[in-house]
């Protein structure tokens, strides 16, 4: 149509003389659109999404971090990808404690059988964390990285429980750098002794945003509890699954008054984070949509269960000690998180391929210790009273 529109312009104008002129002009206009076009829709440059999940002990700066990136690229390359220790101070691969590898399409939960959309085989560089000439097409590349190292800050506070409610002098401090938003606190409220047999023996309060700073947060004031029968009541861990799997149990099909609903990549981690204490029996048809198709399932993601970490304390006897035991604090940070992809093409030297700050982000768990109060030692703390004549 271009080629018989310019013609038929330049024979109304008597310009057919100038038709090899006007076909190469068209010709370099159209090659400019083209790559506009495509740039418009596959991007300029090479991009990267990251989402990264950072766990971390009370005042400890070491973290453990799992991350996941998907790559894209505006033209057809070829390209190395590694992921260093440190990133501030990395120069060339070399052996360290990351790990890098191409995450497969689908699998199933032991990762027996196990199948990758691109056919293509990887090299994999110094300790695995190196992954070599990888083709970027059209198509997004997508890497599961496992990572230890420094963070810029850290997270220490004091949780301490009476009667299964946390006291006033309970804190967080929060110097990571950055913002932690949506926080959850989860409390486990059985002693070491017992049993949990689901998650009503977990209490997981939403405490809202914990802003970066060395000032103390108190967590009294933010403890919402629930209208029971007969009293409030701390939330259960039970009831927050509830909410989540609820989220991601939708139609994958219009039908019913409800659509599938994408964007819940945070609520399926902090199901993953809990899955050891979550019943799918418990919640009949979240698992399944219209026509019987699944909307999630629980074969992926299992390294994240935080089961072994959520251990209630116990107060000290007469006849033995006390017994400490750990709460976890969990947040989301708008940044990719303490770790850094790096890439190359050819002979050329690695550099940063920073992520897009609009489509990356971390979820933070730090593990703080729980203290649990007899009615004794509670006392012992309070300040004496001063008030009398």
């Amino acid at each position: 149509a271009a080629t018989y529109g310019l013609w038929a312009y330049l024979g109304s104008r008597g310009w057919r003389k100038h038709s090899w002129t006007a076909f190469a002009v068209a010709g370099v206009v159209a090659g400019f659109l083209s790559v506009f076009a495509v740039g418009a829709v596959r991007g300029i440059g090479d991009r990267l999404h990251q989402v990264t999940i950072v766990d971390l002990d009370s005042g400890s700066r070491q973290a453990y971090a799992t991350a996941y990136f998907g790559i894209k690229s505006g033209i057809d390359k070829r390209m190395d990808v590694w992921l260093p220790d440190d990133w501030i101070a990395a120069v060339e691969p070399e052996s360290g404690r990351s790990s890098l590898r191409p995450m497969p399409a689908s699998s199933d939960s032991l990762e027996m059988r196990t199948r990758f959309a691109d056919p293509t085989e990887y090299r994999l560089g110094p300790a695995g964390a190196m992954v070599e000439d990888i083709r970027l097409r059209a198509t997004l590349k997508r890497f599961e990285g496992r990572w230890a190292g420094p963070t810029k800050g850290s997270v220490h506070g004091q949780i301490r429980t009476l009667r299964r409610r946390i006291t006033d002098d309970s804190f967080i401090v929060n110097d990571l750098g950055v913002d932690l938003k949506d926080c959850l606190l989860l409390v486990p409220v059985l002693s070491p002794d017992e049993v949990a047999r689901d998650g009503n023996a977990i209490h997981a309060y939403a405490i809202g945003n914990l802003p970066t700073g060395p000032g103390r947060i108190a967590l009294a004031d933010r403890m919402i509890e629930r209208e029971g029968p007969d009293q409030r009541q701390a939330p259960t861990l039970k009831l927050a699954q509830m909410d989540w799997s609820r989220s991601l149990g939708r139609t994958l099909l219009p039908g019913g008054g409800s659509q599938f609903n994408m964007g819940q990549e945070r609520n399926a981690l902090l199901l993953a984070s809990t899955i050891g204490d979550f019943d799918p029996k418990d919640h009949p048809g979240r698992m399944t949509g219209m026509f019987g198709m699944r909307t999630w399932g629980r074969d992926r993601l299992r390294q994240f269960d935080l089961r072994s970490t959520l251990v209630a304390g116990r107060p000290a006897l007469d006849d033995r000690p006390a017994q400490p035991g750990e709460a976890v604090l969990i947040g989301f940070a708008d940044d990719p998180g303490p770790l850094r992809l790096f890439t190359r093409t050819g002979d050329r030297p690695f550099r940063v391929l920073e992520p897009e700050m609009r489509s990356s982000w971390s979820m933070y768990r730090v593990r703080i210790p729980l203290t649990v109060l007899g009615t004794a030692s509670a006392e012992a703390d309070e300040p004496p009273d001063t008030t009398g004549p």
